[in-house]
């Protein structure tokens, strides 16, 4: 649908084999998709040139005159682009890099963890995508990342050489008595010509033992009324080694939590772990023709924490809703009614 063309004359004192002209021609158009049929020279000579010839007879136009046509670069367009983060600080948070990477559709859910980088000025983020571990153990949760992480380094600025970099990260729990003393680890690489040197971990032992549980997952808040929010989350996936008993909720009006007395939290609310319930989320959904005068046709999707369910009819049955949903890697289980409007 548009083109881009140059001339150029062609002469042998240029260098050129033949007297004439060449054309460039750029396919540039949005129709383009990929690459497109080669173009043809026809009806050359026609219109009254075909049996010209030069006065000495030395030359005839039809059958001395060619035409040619060269592929020099075979046009490619891309299906999908890989998306993008929004910006980020070169000390960000580790619940920062979690909220950037989930917002991305091609994400699901993520774990991450910030460590000051041992010899250098800069921090390692370890990320974790537990979608991806969840379907390991589950087949009906098949989810991968469509790629690795990538990163550049646009915005980073330093004294000498800034620099970030995405390195894969393998891990094994390994079976480790409880209360004893220390458990040693090492780690060896293997290939068709048998293992290579063993290197010991850092710290070299370590003694597994009861301890704190880890943070709360998916921790989030929303309005319920004036004077209310309603908090909500998962338990660890680690306990620490002993069943969780309780939740401690902190609330305050400062993001440090410290406007209460002697620097604490402003007010906190015990939650024990036998009184926490799951509540049903209950959401309606209705595709309709709202005049009256005309009638409902064609295809809608639904999307949930930033995934897309596939094209469903506008009729769709409940079941196929369900299944629809629960295809999302942000979507565990849940039950669909149909009613008629």
């Amino acid at each position: 649908d548009d083109v881009e063309v140059t001339r150029m004359e062609m002469k042998k004192e240029y260098g050129d084999d033949y007297w004439g002209v060449r054309y460039l021609v750029t396919f540039v158009g949005d129709l383009v998709r990929g690459d497109v049929p080669e173009l043809a020279v026809v009806s050359l000579g026609r219109d009254g040139c075909h049996d010209a010839e030069a006065e000495d007879a030395s030359y005839v136009f039809g059958t001395n005159a060619t035409g040619s046509v060269q592929t020099l670069q075979t046009s490619t367009v891309p299906v999908w682009r890989a998306q993008t983060t929004a910006p980020l600080p070169w000390d960000a948070e580790a619940d920062d890099v979690k909220y950037a990477l989930e917002a991305l559709q091609q994400v699901c859910t993520v774990d991450v963890e910030r460590v000051v980088e041992t010899g250098s000025n800069g921090y390692a983020w370890y990320v974790t995508f537990t979608a991806e571990l969840e379907s390991r153990d589950d087949t009906r949760f098949m989810f991968s990342p469509l790629l690795g992480l990538g990163a550049n380094e646009d915005g980073l600025e330093a004294a000498i050489q800034p620099t970030v970099t995405v390195t894969p990260v393998a891990e094994k729990l390994v079976p480790a008595p409880s209360g004893g003393g220390p458990t040693y680890v090492r780690v060896a690489a293997r290939n068709d010509f048998g293992v290579g040197a063993y290197r010991t971990t850092s710290p070299v032992g370590l003694t597994p033992q009861t301890q704190k549980p880890d943070p709360p997952a998916l921790v989030r808040a929303e309005v319920v009324s004036p004077t209310e929010l309603l908090v909500e989350w998962v338990g660890p996936e680690n306990d620490g080694g002993a069943p969780v008993t309780s939740f401690e909720v902190e609330y305050d009006p400062a993001p440090t939590f410290d406007s209460g007395a002697q620097g604490h939290a402003a007010g906190s609310v015990r939650v024990f772990a036998s009184d926490r319930r799951g509540v049903a989320d209950v959401q309606s959904v209705t595709v309709a023709e709202t005049t009256g005068e005309r009638y409902l046709g064609g295809f809608f999707a639904l999307s949930f924490d930033g995934q897309d369910t596939q094209a469903l009819p506008y009729d769709a049955s409940a079941a196929a809703v369900e299944a629809a949903l629960e295809a999302l890697c942000t979507v565990d289980d849940v039950t669909v009614t149909r009613t008629m409007c």
